[in-house]
């Protein structure tokens, strides 16, 4: 998974509520200046964070299906041809019933710990993000925190008990913000698709992942769209 563009963005992201940071300071009444951040400045970050988020997991998605399409009895050698057909056939499949646990059994997904754990909530967290419509977060993302559900809940990207939930939950330290989740959750997506290739790669028996080999490619302007 290329981490460059995630990176820069949460970057991007950091430096906006540095500058907002600044601006509240020159506030001089307190309470309007922690207001300013609780309402308005927090929420705004807060959004910011999920949405790559759910990015981050739109692309762990594409990663697996492309790992998938490389599994071949014996792991020999594909071609370019080979694996573009696979990866369509894997999306189709993932679409269709059960298509999900024939892809988390193709590649033992259950075997990775990182699975169950922080790309659960990940899966979590973006589906809440996604489908809830009031915003809040929904009772499958409670109950996976074990956060109570008869009480209202700020919307996601304003919710400090969330935040404080999800931080406990993946072990992090006490003070770590939207930005910070967000840069470790892009570092165990990291090291999750590593160690699933790892994995596949290493089997003894069984099916195993193949490499790609990829033919030239036309460099004539009008073999691509802008």
């Amino acid at each position: 998974m290329d981490m460059r563009t995630p990176r820069e963005i949460i970057r991007v992201i950091e430096a906006e509520r540095e500058r907002r940071d600044f601006e509240r300071s020159k506030v001089e009444h307190p309470d309007f200046a922690y207001d300013q951040w609780l309402f308005t400045d927090g929420p705004f970050v807060g959004e910011l964070c999920l949405v790559l988020l759910v990015a981050i997991r739109h692309q762990l998605e594409r990663e697996l299906v492309h790992l998938a399409a490389r599994m071949t009895p014996d792991g020999s050698e594909i071609d370019g041809r080979e694996f573009k057909q696979g990866v369509a056939s894997e999306r189709e499949s993932l679409r269709g019933k059960n298509g999900w646990p024939k892809l988390i059994d193709k590649l033992q997904l259950k075997d990775v710990p990182e699975w169950n754990s922080s790309m659960r909530i990940l899966q979590l967290l973006a589906n809440s993000y996604k489908h809830n419509p009031w915003g809040e977060p929904d009772e499958k993302l409670l109950g996976h925190l074990r956060l109570d559900k008869g009480v209202n809940y700020a919307p996601l990207p304003a919710s400090l008990a969330l935040l404080d939930a999800l931080v406990e939950s993946l072990g992090l330290q006490d003070g770590t913000d939207h930005c910070d989740l967000a840069r470790e959750m892009l570092a165990r997506v990291d090291r999750f698709l590593a160690d699933v290739k790892e994995r596949n790669t290493k089997v003894a028996e069984g099916p195993k992942l193949s490499p790609v080999r990829w033919g030239p490619v036309s460099m004539n302007p009008k073999d691509f769209a802008h």
